[in-house]
């Protein structure tokens, strides 16, 4: 059986924001931060920062702001890395 391709974070972003009827650029912080709670079913938090580090390098050259370091988006991306790190891992049954 055959990986899914990834698909690019910026399309990914930006038809999400489509769904959500939300503007992609210029992002407000809080639509990143919306598309980051969006992403935590479906991925792991490092992979999280990597797709939102490579859509900040898109919106930084379109629009030279860096929404990614707003502090409710800094504050998302802390609180999803805690929360991994918090769960407990599952020890099997003897």
């Amino acid at each position: 059986m055959a990986k899914p391709t990834p698909t690019d974070p910026w399309d990914d972003f930006v038809g999400w924001c489509r769904q959500q009827g939300l503007q992609a650029v210029p992002a407000n912080p809080w639509t990143l931060a919306a598309y980051i709670r969006s992403c935590e079913r479906s991925m792991r938090p490092t992979a999280i920062q990597k797709q939102i580090r490579a859509i900040s390098e898109r919106l930084f050259e379109k629009t030279r702001k860096r929404p990614d370091r707003h502090p409710t988006v800094k504050r998302i991306l802390e609180r999803i890395k805690e929360s991994t790190v918090r769960k407990p891992k599952k020890t099997p049954p003897e």
